[in-house]
């Protein structure tokens, strides 16, 4: 940064706004210290794990620096952007380096080279950025490219530190476990809202955003769907998965957003059709009593909420309404703004300068509701490319894990993390928001989970082949062992039988 930068932090919170420099310094010294005993024990860094998983679930307790509080746009992307969950990321990520002694880290994974790319060509783009601060804004252009570019950096930290957290099947149920609560924590907020607080608006649950809790929440559907369809064993835990799911669909219609909605309904379909294609040993009478129930339970949600969820897919409600010409408007506006520049981008994080530079852009709103265009308009078409690669190399793996028999497990858990990823590709085609935190960091821990789980199959299929080589060495010996005395009876006057 250039010397003279105003600094200025921001929080929520009143107590952590007049205690902000102490709070986050002796933070930031206890999360390298905690590293320490990430690496010395692996109890230790699955409470870490753990402890950012419940983190993001509560995002809106942060530090800012740098901050420009009238930066319109992505809220994470107006300062360098701190939070709980990124001290727990420090601690892992240093916890990893230094437990290398004990166990060697992937320093390099699959989907890491096109991700590196994305950042690259997002560092790259910073040179289409003004060098001073344009009329309205604090900081020079190319700072917010920074502050963004920042947050594109620990959504990689977090991809690595999944990819190296997963090393067998109990890492995996501590994520799924931890994925169960979020629902419950998240279904607990929005009966608060309503019964306590007494708001009838859309929910916006733990996150503060209606159109981001759908997005957040999108993504754990299909994998609660999986398993509960998925699940073997009978008991309650098929029953708590269904009254989970039902719980989330709950809330998702509480948000009432169209684009999650959408979305969340094709993700699950994909994923249901895709385990009854793949997997053949389903609990046919249990699946129809969950599917009962699910229906019921929908049935009964969809009819209480139904003039508010009508209101939003039609043009009956003026915000409705306005929302949709605003995006039409922005669809446009963001085309143009692309040309620009359509090799490298005119900036990451610039289109909401972009918007204010041009008098004929100002009077709309300055968030592009579509990622997609929204990378194309800020890093051009070599980083959506990038962008997209990274994506697909996941989806790749993902659809390896699909297609192998030798564990069933690992093929149920891909489809539901394939289709929680999906879920946010396709609501991304209608928001922006994939660039908060809360939400990249989830969309790339389920990544690191997929790449994991190809490794941990390989695992498997060596573990399989040194088995049988066994075996066969075994059996060899003891043909041989046979061979040798048959002889010695016949010598001594025996048949040789």
């Amino acid at each position: 940064m250039p010397p003279g930068m105003p600094v200025n932090l921001l929080s929520i919170s009143r107590f952590l706004t007049e205690n902000r420099e102490a709070i986050f310094f002796s933070a930031l010294f206890l999360s390298v210290l905690g590293g320490i005993f990430v690496a010395w024990s692996d109890v230790v860094k699955k409470i870490f794990v753990f402890g950012f998983i419940v983190s993001i679930v509560f995002p809106n307790q942060d530090i800012h620096f740098f901050v420009d509080v009238n930066f319109r746009g992505v809220a994470s992307g107006r300062g360098l952007y701190f939070t709980l969950a990124d001290l727990f990321l420090i601690s892992l990520a240093l916890g990893i380096l230094l437990a290398s002694g004990r166990r060697r880290p992937r320093l390099w994974f699959r989907g890491a080279g096109p991700y590196l790319a994305y950042i690259g060509l997002a560092a790259i783009s910073l040179t289409s950025m003004l060098s001073y601060a344009p009329v309205g804004f604090v900081n020079p252009a190319y700072a917010y490219g920074i502050f963004e570019l920042a947050n594109i950096v620990k959504g990689f930290l977090v991809f690595w530190v999944m990819v190296n957290f997963i090393q067998s099947g109990r890492e995996i149920r501590m994520m799924l476990v931890a994925f169960m609560l979020i629902i419950v924590v998240e279904t607990l907020a929005a009966l608060h809202q309503q019964y306590v607080l007494h708001s009838y608006h859309r929910t916006r649950g733990t996150v503060g955003h209606s159109n981001s809790l759908a997005m957040f929440l999108g993504m754990l559907m299909p994998v609660i769907l999986v398993l509960m369809l998925g699940q073997k064993r009978g008991g309650v835990l098929p029953w708590v998965l269904a009254a989970l799911f039902i719980a989330g669909i709950t809330v998702m219609i509480k948000t009432v957003s169209r684009a999650g909605l959408i979305s969340m309904a094709i993700s699950c379909i994909i994923a249901g059709a895709a385990l009854v294609l793949s997997v053949r040993r389903l609990h046919a009478v249990r699946i129809a009593a969950l599917i009962l129930v699910m229906g019921a339970g929908g049935i009964f949600v969809a009819y209480k909420y139904w003039d508010r969820i009508m209101a939003r897919f039609t043009t009956h409600s003026k915000e409705a309404e306005a929302s949709t010409a605003s995006r039409i408007a922005l669809l446009k506006i963001g085309w143009e703004i692309a040309q620009k520049n359509l090799a490298i981008g005119n900036g990451i994080n610039s289109f909401p300068i972009e918007i204010m530079l041009e008098d004929r852009y100002r009077h709309h709103r300055a968030e592009q509701h579509n990622l997609y265009l929204l990378t194309l308009c800020e890093v051009g078409i070599l980083g959506l490319l990038a962008f997209l690669a990274a994506i697909g190399r996941v989806f790749q793996m993902a659809w390896r894990l699909y297609r192998q028999n030798l564990s069933p497990p690992l093929k149920i858990l891909s489809i539901g993390l394939a289709c929680g990823m999906l879920h946010v590709c396709i609501e991304s085609a209608f928001e922006f928001v994939f660039r908060a935190v809360f939400i990249s960091y989830m969309f790339w821990t389920f990544a690191g989970m997929i790449v994991a789980c190809t490794y941990l199959l390989e695992a498997q299929a060596r573990q399989l082949q040194r088995t049988r080589l066994a075996f066969a060495r075994r059996m060899s010996g003891m043909r041989q062992g046979a061979a040798a005395r048959r002889p010695r009876e016949v010598a001594a006057g025996g048949t040789g039988y």
